[in-house]
């Protein structure tokens, strides 16, 4: 969701299995996922049950775009998650969704709370926000803000959600902002739909569980000046230089860590660690200190 930084995707080895937040190579050698792909492995590779409701819906021939009951199930789940009440609008993919907000407001910004911008205003003179809704965080979002629910799936099973208000004249808003609706969402395979309303559920069972069990180590590792903590996401404090960022990427690469190949959104702490890897994390976050790549 985020272009506005080169990504390090190609200094990833060549990943021929995931399982958990464990990633593995060919040749035998094993990685920490402490990207989980911005947020779609939140949960976990091959995690929560949303695969079986995506095979039983498409088993059932609703794997095409028709009216069915659940949308409705979507947006009880959604309202559970984001009880702000906004209206929900439903696209095929994140590339749709964005290319019918661009075309209702033209100029806008992806805000992001995990990597501390909620309360920043667009930068571009005219521009609206679009805030990222992450699960573990506290949303953020103003009234006249859209907002895009960083989704706890991959996206091969997931649809893209918008949620949103429309302002009229009367309606007022922050700077740039006048008549805007929002744009029409799109008729959605059921498929999809069902496997995110069985992801949201998943997360739900791990808040129920005592929420996410990153979030304390992710403030051990802020304790270095290596990174900022915001729950169990992670901004480094070499991601406003790209040189520097490179440099603490292949560090964590070169150590049994992928973190995010984008500078400009999080790492996120795995939910699920051994001490030994737990350990190898601090260390490498230890060594980063030590060669510069602190704040």
């Amino acid at each position: 969701m985020n272009a506005r930084a080169p990504s390090l995707l190609d200094e990833i080895p060549l990943i021929r299995r995931a399982a958990g937040y464990r990633l593995y190579t060919g040749d035998g050698r094993r990685y920490l996922d402490a990207w989980q792909a911005g947020g779609a492995a939140l949960l976990g590779h091959r995690a929560g049950r949303y695969r079986e409701a995506f095979a039983n819906k498409a088993q059932r021939g609703l794997s095409v775009p028709l009216p069915a009951p659940e949308v409705r199930k979507l947006k009880r789940a959604l309202a559970t998650w984001l009880p702000e009440t906004r209206p929900v609008r439903l696209f095929e993919n994140s590339d749709r969704m964005f290319a019918a907000i661009r075309a209702c407001l033209g100029a806008f910004e992806v805000v992001d709370p995990a990597m501390g911008e909620t309360g920043a205003a667009p930068q571009a003179a005219g521009a609206s926000r679009i805030v990222l809704a992450r699960p573990f965080l506290v949303q953020e979002a103003s009234p006249g803000d859209w907002v895009v629910p960083v989704l706890p799936l991959p996206s091969p099973f997931a649809c893209a959600v918008l949620l949103g208000q429309e302002l009229d004249e009367a309606s007022g808003g922050g700077p740039g902002e006048g008549v805007r609706r929002l744009p029409d969402g799109e008729l959605v395979a059921v498929a999809p739909i069902s496997s995110v309303t069985r992801a949201l559920h998943d997360l739900f069972r791990v808040v129920r569980a005592g929420g996410h069990t990153g979030v304390g180590v992710a403030a051990e590792l802020a304790k270095t000046g290596v990174w900022r903590a915001r729950g169990p996401y992670l901004e480094a404090g070499a991601a406003a230089d790209a040189e520097r960022y490179r440099r603490l990427f292949r560090l964590f690469r070169d150590e049994g860590v992928i973190i995010s190949p984008d500078r400009l959104q999080p790492s996120i702490v795995p939910a699920d660690m051994s001490k030994g890897e737990r350990a190898h994390l601090m260390a490498a976050t230890e060594r980063a200190r030590e060669e510069g790549l602190a704040l």
